[in-house]
This record gives structure tokens, sequence and C-alpha cells, in this order.
């Protein structure tokens, strides 16, 4: 009914009004962290409130537009302010000086290395870990240079990663509109108090990984063979997690591209080769040493170290260098004997598996894409706030009720920020109110879903419903119209 609408439509503008309010206060540089973390919770409710009012309808111009706008709005309050919970972006803007002030290789040298001494001032003191290279890949290293060629400063380095924030909104609208779907599910990207802290607050570089990560999935439902394949390239080359899904999405394309977002990849690296074995040591030191706001992932270890599996693993080891007669590389194998290594190695081969698996079931780009990410993220050692930005784009097309809860309570891990690459973290009761209530009500759903009766999202089909239904059952014949589209792209380009 228009009247009902009229006040559906007043309710959203003053829930929109009112997490402006919450930005603003966020955002001051004086406002304490226990207070900051409090207000980036509290601004979950509304969010809550605005996801019932304008996911489950067409939206009208008007509305749209004020939706849009405020979406705008809240990015822009933070878009000009210091980041307020990480220092990464101090990372990215020395790793793009050092590339065009100094005219070096930011794999090569660590930032308190003294031949960048010159490059020092202001921005490397604020550097995270100035003992290691830099972690990250070279599509990043590019967009980094690119900003620092600019003038280099922290508002223009989030201004650009805003851009790409606000185009992966554009992208999701015109997915919405292909797929018949209400384009009311934007609210769940475009005001998602997450998405507006952790990319115009705090300037995290994800935000370009992910958007060519969900271009180039659009472009595979859309038979674009080539330019998907480019695109997950980009993808990957920003962050690597990509290549976790590169597996599922390779179903959708034939066999000659798929060596093509490795090309891209390997064509990235290429002006970065003179770092030679310094090329990937600041990312083997993080995936070896960083443990942070983990959760299945510490059960995990904790099991492997009631197990105590490393003497006999030394014991087959020294067995197996006997009979090779003792070659030096099987001393490697002694070193990832221990738990800390195993459990790592366990994550990779699990979502190996997993991958490979829902390849071979041909699993739906975005269902397939989501369930590697969501996985990914549960067994990570590290799960950082920033890292749940990868399911919110999913979350559009498949609403988990657990997942938009998780994204409203990872924030509190900033209240327990840990050992610098250590394991042991000071503020146990953080972890349990982040994750009971999340891993309770992820569970709840998939009971549910196992029974025939998956849970809802304000009348929104959820995950665990038609969408993750499994092959050939029934519910797999009403699969949403994402997963129909890419099927007639992928006939299309036989």
């Amino acid at each position: 009914m228009p009247g009902e609408e009229n006040r559906s439509h007043r309710r959203l503008i003053v829930l929109g009004l009112l997490m402006e309010a919450g930005y603003l206060t966020l955002g001051l540089p004086a406002t304490p962290l226990g207070l900051r973390v409090t207000i980036q919770c509290l601004l979950f409710l509304p969010y809550a409130w605005a996801l019932r009012e304008g996911c489950r309808r067409p939206l009208g111009n008007r509305e749209g537009a004020a939706l849009l706008g405020l979406a705008v709005l809240f990015r822009l309050t933070l878009v000009f302010l210091p980041p307020f919970y990480s220092d990464d972006l101090y990372r990215y803007l020395w790793d793009g000086r050092v590339q065009v002030a100094g005219g070096l290789n930011p794999y090569r040298f660590a930032p308190d290395d003294p031949t960048l001494a010159p490059l020092a001032g202001d921005l490397r003191a604020r550097v995270n870990h100035p003992d290691l290279p830099t972690l990250y890949p070279p599509v990043a290293q590019g967009f980094f240079a690119a900003v620092a060629g600019l003038g280099g400063s922290v508002a223009l380095l989030k201004a650009c990663l805003v851009a790409f924030d606000l185009a992966l909104l554009l992208l999701l609208r015109v997915m919405l509109r292909r797929a018949g779907l209400s384009e009311g599910r934007m609210l769940i990207y475009a005001w998602c108090p997450l998405v507006i802290a952790e990319v115009a607050g705090n300037g995290h570089v994800d935000a370009l990984a992910i958007f060519f990560l969900l271009l180039g999935i659009h472009l595979i439902i859309m038979a674009r063979a080539t330019l998907s394949t480019v695109s997950l390239g980009l993808s990957a080359g920003a962050k690597f997690l990509p290549v976790l899904v590169f597996p599922v999405l390779a179903t959708r394309v034939r066999r000659r591209f798929w060596a093509i977002p490795f090309v891209v990849l390997g064509l990235a690296y290429l002006p970065y080769l003179g770092a030679g074995r310094a090329l990937f040591s600041g990312l083997r030191q993080y995936a070896e040493r960083w443990q942070h706001n983990d959760s299945l992932f510490r059960i995990l270890l904790g099991l492997l170290e009631w197990l105590q599996p490393t003497p006999w693993l030394k014991s087959g080891i020294a067995w197996l260098q006997e009979r090779c007669g003792f070659p030096p590389w099987i001393d490697l194998l002694y070193r990832y004997a221990y738990p800390v290594y195993l459990a790592r190695i366990t994550v990779v081969v699990g979502l190996a598996v997993l991958a490979l698996r829902l390849a071979q079931k041909r699993v739906a780009p975005i269902r397939g894409a989501f369930l590697l990410l969501g996985s990914g993220l549960l067994l990570s050692p590290t799960v950082h706030p920033w890292y749940a930005l990868w399911l919110v784009p999913f979350l559009v097309f498949i609403p988990s009720r657990a997942w938009i809860l998780f994204t409203g309570l990872v924030s509190l891990s900033y209240l327990d920020p840990g050992p610098v690459g250590g394991s042991a973290d000071g503020h146990e009761w953080v972890r349990w109110i982040e994750y009971l209530p999340f891993l309770s009500l992820l569970a709840v759903d998939y009971l549910r879903a196992r029974r025939g009766k998956p849970a809802t999202l304000y009348r929104l089909p959820a995950f665990g419903g038609a969408e993750a239904a499994p092959p050939g059952t029934a519910r797999a014949e009403h699969s949403s119209t994402l997963d129909a589209a890419s099927m007639r792209a992928k006939d299309r380009s036989k």
C-alpha cells in the first residue's frame, strides 16, 4: 500500500540519519577505543532494522536514490579522517613511496632497512612490522605506487578505495536486476557498518580485490570468459584469497581460459622479480607466524597439541631420510612436524579438498565462492575484522542470518589486539562474545536446512535454503536465478 510504503521510506531515512550520527562519533580521533567499538556494535541495530524495512520490496527511484545517497554520505563522513582501528594503510603508503620516490623494490627491503633511511620521515614510524618486507601482492603494489604518484595522502588512498567500494555497490545493483531480485537487497552491502568502517574508515585494500572478484564472477555468469579470467587474475594480484575459489569458477569457463588468471598474476610480478628469494618472505612469515582471533583453527590446534604427533612424525622423517640416502631437503620436513605448522597444513589441505569437491559438483559461482570464503574464514588462524568484508557482497544474494550477525560482532576483536605475530590473546571473553552467538546461529540454521526447513532473514531465502540445496535434491530444482543464468551462459560459451 502507498501509505505503508511512505511510512517505511520515512523509517529508513530516520534509521540512516541515526547511523550517520554514529559515524560522526566513530571517526573522531579523540573517541576512546572501547567507546568506538561499542558504537560500531550499536550501529548494527539500526542497520538490521533497515534491512527489515528495505530488503523485502522493490525500491522506487526516489527511495533508491535516498538510500544510495545515505550510503555515500556514510563513506564521506569517514574517508577524510585518519584510520582509527588499523594502521595497515600506512604500510600501503610506505610501499608506494618506496617505489615512486625511491625507485626500489618493496619486496626486497623492509621499512627499517638502512637503505631506505632517506625516505623515512614521519610515515615510517607509523608502519607496522617494520622488520618485515611487504607481503601484499603485485597488483596491490601497483595500486599503492599509483596513489603515491598522485600525492600519496591518507585521504587520497582511502578515496580511491571508496571508489572501488561504490563501484562494487553499482555492480551488485546490476547483478540483482539481471537476477530478477529486489534491489533493496543492496542495503546489506551499502549500509553495512563493517564495510563503511573498514573501507572508508580504515582504508583496507581488500575493497580493490573484492571488486575484481565480483566483477569476474559477474562476467563468468555473462559468458565473458576472457574478461572474467583477467579480472580474477587482478583480484588474486591484489590479495591472494581469490585463488581459493578458482576451482569452482573454472568449471564455468572452457579449459583454455584456466591459465589466464595465473598469467595475469605472473605478469604483475615481473617488475618485482629482482627481489629474488625475498619475493614471498613477508607472506611466508605471515602464514607461518600469525594467529589471532581464530575460532575453529584454535580447536584444531588444541587437538593436535593434545595428540602430540611430533615425536612419531620425526621418527617417520628419520626413517625416510635413511631410506633416501640423507638428502638435505628432507631436513626441511622436521621444521613442519610441530602442531602449529601441522594445523596450518591441515587447513590448506582441507580447503583444497572442499574447493575440488564443490568444483566436481558444479556448484553455482556465487554459492561456491561464498562457501569457500566462509569456510576459509572459520578455519583461518588469523581473522581480522576486515577479512569478513569478503563475505558481505555474497550476503546480498545469500543473506545468511549468522554471517550478517558476524559482521556486527567481529569488530569486538579490536578489544583484544593480542601480541604481534603471536598466538596467545589477552581477553578470552571477547572471543566468546564474538563467536558463540554466531556459531550457535550458524549451527541452528544448518540443522533447520537439513530438516528441510531453511531459516529466513526477513522472508528472504537464507543460506541453507534453495541456494544451498545439494545437486539432485528437490530444493536444487528451485536454485537461484543467478545459478540458472550462469548455466545458460556456460551453454553459450561452448
